[in-house]
């Protein structure tokens, strides 16, 4: 079949713009809009985020990631409708020693409502996680040995920080004037004051701190995997209170404001332990079961459920917190390690 010169140029003009348009998205878009109280986790391996309609305890969708590999973790701005995930480039699930490498590493900036990507940046090494700060001007992420601001927006860098050697996760404590930064090569906890952009103190804690846990009574809780302990600091007088021993291997900490109980995942046997305060010290008081590598634990804003992502298993368990039983395993895609709860 013949085509006049016409035609001929105008489909061969849809044929250059298609791929820039393909290449432009950088995550598939949603087919609906997220209308429902939603968990969203990041699948590492698969290098995708899945929906999970809380309201109805089911997998929604599953959008991959066009760029980068091995997201890592999520976090929301303050007005619930933006997110950021890091794209670590390197798979953590056997444990968060990865401080350089990320070849594939990128920060990416979408909406929550649609998945629709805002902005992309390519980091240097890889980022565990990335924060809004400031409110929501900015966006901290840890590189080698020092934090990087970004515009919150456009995702320019605008400054850096000196810390330790090794940084991993950056979190806030509860009040939000401070930055905690694990430094897992140093064992030590650097903090910095926002508003002033220093450090204004370096915390000593156990082997390879992965992160410092805000909790709501503010304390941070600091899960060191190699000597395989929980160091309590108090936020405001940045000194360690508590020092929990473990017999496995820690992956993450929260604390439940509606029980007073502090979870701890364990990566070596697959579920979460529980504490309670008595006389001032931690005391284990739960065990349960939830799968192969047990990894980030998130609640609902009751504080009645809490969700587990288990990298191995590749489920999401919820639990009923007043019973300490399962209510469901819901099945995602492999290795999800980062869940965000928005209601």
């Amino acid at each position: 079949m013949k085509y006049s010169t016409k035609t001929q140029k105008i489909f061969f003009g849809i044929l250059i713009i298609a791929p820039l348009l393909v290449g432009c998205r950088k995550v598939e878009r949603l087919k609906d809009k997220v209308s429902f109280s939603a968990g969203y986790v990041i699948n590492g391996k698969s290098n995708s985020i899945s929906i999970i309609n809380l309201e109805t305890n089911k997998l929604v969708e599953t959008s991959k990631f066009k760029k980068g590999s091995w997201p890592h973790h999520i976090y929301a701005n303050t007005n619930k409708d933006k997110l950021i995930v890091s794209l670590t480039g390197t798979d953590l699930s056997g444990g968060h020693g990865g401080h350089g490498g990320g070849d594939n590493a990128y920060i990416i900036l979408l909406n929550a409502s649609d998945l629709k990507v805002d902005e992309f940046h390519k980091t240097e090494t890889l980022a565990h996680n990335a924060l809004f700060v400031n409110n929501d001007a900015e966006i901290w992420l840890s590189q080698t040995n020092e934090v990087k601001i970004l515009n919150g927006k456009s995702l320019k860098e605008l400054s850096s920080i000196q810390v330790g050697n090794g940084p991993l996760e950056i979190t806030k404590n509860s009040g939000g004037n401070l930055v905690f930064v694990a430094n897992g090569e140093d064992n030590t906890i650097s903090v910095i004051n926002i508003e002033t952009k220093s450090v204004v103190k370096t915390i000593p804690v156990g082997d390879d701190p992965v992160g410092a846990w805000p909790g709501y009574n503010n304390k941070m809780y600091v899960d060191c995997e190699s000597s395989k302990q929980i160091f309590e600091i108090d936020a405001v007088s940045l000194e360690v209170t508590d020092t929990i021993q473990l017999t496995y291997t820690p992956a993450y900490v929260n604390l439940n404001f509606l029980t007073g109980e502090l979870w701890v995942s364990d990566a070596e046997f697959g579920g979460v332990h529980t504490y309670v305060l008595v006389s001032n010290q931690w005391i284990e008081n739960g065990f349960l079961s939830t799968g192969s590598n047990a990894h980030a634990i998130g609640f609902n804003s009751g504080g009645s459920k809490a969700y587990v992502t288990n990298q191995g298993a590749a489920t999401v368990t919820i639990i009923d917190v007043a019973t300490f039983t399962k209510i469901i395993d819901i099945s995602v895609e492999e290795k999800p390690n980062g869940i965000l709860i928005i209601e």
